[in-house]
């Protein structure tokens, strides 16, 4: 999937994922017991996402 979901479709279980919420997107995880479920990975709480998408793979590691 890499494509954007509809934010009830987004994972719940703490993987990080990149969120939008209409004007800016954000790396994010899902913390579904708490008041303000979505926050980034820094730390800061997000309002209301409205579109998900899994992260890319990371670079393979450089074999120099």
């Amino acid at each position: 999937m890499t494509t954007w979901q509809p934010i009830d479709t987004a994972p719940k279980d703490g993987t990080a994922v990149l969120i939008w919420d209409g004007s800016d997107m954000v790396v994010a995880i899902c913390e579904p017991n708490l008041l303000i479920p979505w926050r980034s990975t820094y730390g800061d709480t997000i309002g209301e996402p409205t579109h998900w998408m899994p992260l890319p793979a990371p670079p393979e590691a450089d074999e120099r």
